[in-house]
């Protein structure tokens, strides 16, 4: 969840809290973990007290004090509201501001990401809103929730959360305005992390493994006005701030992001 220079993300914050969510418990152990992740958020406790224990200790940058990822998730996701201020609704004679890092974007993030977050658990244990917190689910054999898997796509002109569902999996995306940070030109980034893997007609990807999440595009970025109308090349710099037409071309590409650019870990969360 912190800068990412993709437009679609999953990254170290939603793939621990998807893990988190998501147990390899027995049936009421796993109900359990998402009724009383249900019942604290009903109860209105602060979203960062209620991360994986490993998300709350990841510091982001290194100080006095130290800026960690629930800072990171309060300052920047959901501005002056996350550091413990009631969100105050604007009026439409308000002038406007920003919220948190959202370009161009003033709302209540945190009561979204919140709503959101209840609604994924409930379809997870397949009960509704209005009924009681139980960890024996409905009628009948107790099951193991469905899995959760969160998306970040970045872009939109405002911050909403989507829920999508089929059988035993659940997926929620956010899409939410750009944070002002540079996007990669092309599929291919321009920093290359260890992790980071390139399909190749002698190579191709290697889906065996539990987890992926993978990026398909053309291989050549344009961009209009441009001082000479030459195809950007492969992974070279970052879009603009700032455009009123891009063009893509060139070859069909598949690439598996990093988990800093915002992919997966192919193993899962160790």
């Amino acid at each position: 969840m912190a800068y990412m220079p993709y437009v679609h993300h999953i990254g170290r914050g939603f793939d621990h809290l998807g893990e988190y969510l998501s147990p390899p418990l027995p049936p009421v152990a796993a109900r359990k973990r998402l009724v009383d992740f249900r019942v604290a958020l009903r109860a209105g406790a602060p979203l960062h007290t209620l991360l994986p224990p490993k998300l709350q200790t990841w510091v982001i940058t290194p100080g006095s004090p130290p800026w960690t990822f629930a800072d990171h998730l309060n300052d920047d996701w959901f501005g002056a509201s996350g550091k413990g201020a009631a969100y105050i609704p604007p009026t439409l004679k308000d002038p406007f501001q920003q919220t948190g890092w959202w370009f161009q974007w003033e709302g209540d993030a945190n009561a979204i990401l919140r709503e959101t977050l209840l609604r994924a658990v409930e379809v997870a244990l397949g009960i509704n809103h209005n009924d009681p917190d139980t960890t024996t689910g409905p009628s009948g054999p107790v099951h193991s929730p469905s899995s959760i898997t969160f998306i970040w796509t970045c872009g939109a002109p405002f911050f909403q959360g989507w829920l999508n569902w089929r059988d035993n999996a659940v997926t929620v995306v956010f899409t939410t305005p750009g944070n002002g940070k540079q996007l990669y030109a092309t599929p291919r980034p321009t920093d290359r992390s260890p992790d980071y893997e390139e399909d190749t007609p002698a190579v191709p990807l290697d889906s065996a493994y539990r987890c992926g999440s993978w990026v398909i595009g053309q291989e050549f970025t344009q961009l209009f006005p441009s001082p000479t109308l030459v195809p950007q090349g492969l992974g070279q710099g970052f879009l603009p701030s700032s455009t009123s037409k891009i063009r893509t071309l060139g070859k069909i590409k598949v690439y598996k992001p990093s988990e800093n650019d915002g992919g997966v870990l192919e193993i899962g969360r160790p």
